[in-house]
């Protein structure tokens, strides 16, 4: 269920998977995920097909990304990498991870040194001598 309140990119996920396991068809995925929309997400998509109909499933992406997903900009690759541990490494990570989700092509190897540059030192140091 997306109900509005955190980031969509993951449930979006699950509902493409899902569109794979069964073999859905294009007219079928938005009709399929909105049925699992609850609280401002379902008031907003219903204002949306009520005022500019059904949209394609790529349309419907966009739309829910742009307005449940996290602000980002053009460069989500220049977002990843000014995150910053400021509190809990946990915290760091969920941060990370929200941003890195909207970055494509990003390798493991750059993965880990971007995450390790933003630990800040000395943790950061620490890890990479790890």
């Amino acid at each position: 269920m997306l109900d509005g309140t955190s980031d969509p990119i993951t449930w979006v996920h699950r509902c493409e998977q899902f569109f794979r396991q069964t073999q859905s068809t294009d007219d079928d995925k938005v009709w399929l995920a909105t049925y699992h929309l609850e609280g401002i997400a379902q008031q907003w998509y219903y204002h949306l097909e009520r005022n500019q109909g059904v949209p394609t499933w790529p349309r419907f992406v966009e739309l829910v990304n742009l307005r449940f997903g996290p602000p980002t900009c053009s460069n989500p690759l220049g977002e990843l990498i000014n995150v910053k541990r400021t509190g809990s490494v946990d915290d760091y990570q969920e941060q990370f991870l929200t941003f890195l989700a909207r970055c494509a092509d990003v390798t493991e190897p750059q993965q880990i040194a971007i995450f390790t540059a933003g630990l800040g030192d000395p943790l950061g140091v620490d890890v990479e001598l790890q």
